[in-house]
């Protein structure tokens, strides 16, 4: 008899506890439900990154670029002299070093990378505190848990040293022809040619450095949801464990339960 009773008792304290966890975990603290919201989010912001930062700096810099690299190419093939295969190797070189230093400054001490992020983390902030809200208003009081505040912590790599590429000044292999082409005659002719490419290779290289700075933020975006995820996660798990905690008194759980039937 004493065996039963005491198989019986054991049963209603796991029903109470299952009871309890019913109460306080609704489907609003599903770990599935809450991973898909989070990752919706989390795509709807990087999915409208990349045009962002496009159009910031096509508006900001593109223009500018163009009209200073071509004002230094000016400067600078004024007095270079040479045949065309000596001003081809040339123009290649400074053209990626000058394009390469400018973006590499715009990434460094003009982008403020925080600010492409703001909506998303605030967003996931939002999520966060809505969610602790949620789950304070039902174990607060009743278990005597007070959850701590939430805040989320921003990391962000900038782009330090950014990809760039040039063309190849020629489309042919012209430059090989050099012993036979008069340059006090076609040298005018062959720096506009290369004055008039520095246009493109600022477009083409803005275009990968703004595919370089979505990678880096998409990165810091998904971070910043992982983290919030887990810190969800782990209140969840900490809740879980403390209601199916061995000691807990019958007496404890049933007023708990009836406390929560209230809400």
């Amino acid at each position: 008899i004493f065996n039963n009773l005491v198989s019986r008792y054991k049963i209603k304290i796991k029903q109470d506890k299952e009871n309890l966890q019913n109460l306080i975990f609704d489907e609003k603290f599903d770990k599935n439900l809450i991973r898909k919201e989070i990752g919706l989010i989390k795509k709807d912001y990087e999915n409208k990154i990349r045009s962002e930062i496009e159009k910031y700096l096509f508006d900001n810099y593109k223009n500018p670029l163009t009209k200073e690299l071509i004002n230094n190419f000016d400067v600078y093939f004024s007095k270079r002299r040479g045949n065309i295969q000596k001003l081809k190797n040339e123009y290649e070189k400074w053209i990626k070093k000058e394009i390469s230093k400018k973006i590499k400054e715009i990434s460094l001490y003009e982008i403020n990378y925080e600010e492409f992020l703001k909506n998303a983390v605030n967003h996931l902030e939002i999520y966060l505190n809505a969610f602790e809200m949620r789950l304070r208003d039902r174990i607060e009081q009743v278990l005597g848990i007070k959850m701590d505040d939430k805040h989320i912590t921003l990391k962000i790599e900038k782009v330090e040293t950014p990809n760039t590429a040039i063309s190849w000044a020629f489309e042919t292999k012209i430059e090989l022809l050099w012993f036979i082409i008069p340059m006090f005659i076609f040298r005018n002719t062959v720096l506009n040619h290369f004055r008039k490419q520095i246009d493109f290779e600022v477009e083409k290289n803005l275009y990968r450095f703004t595919s370089e700075i979505t990678k880096k933020l998409k990165e810091s975006i998904s971070i910043v949801a992982e983290n919030v995820y887990e810190r969800i996660s782990e209140d969840l798990d900490t809740i879980n464990k403390l209601t199916q905690a061995e000691n807990h008194d019958i007496e404890e759980l049933k007023s708990t339960i009836e406390y929560l039937k209230k809400f």
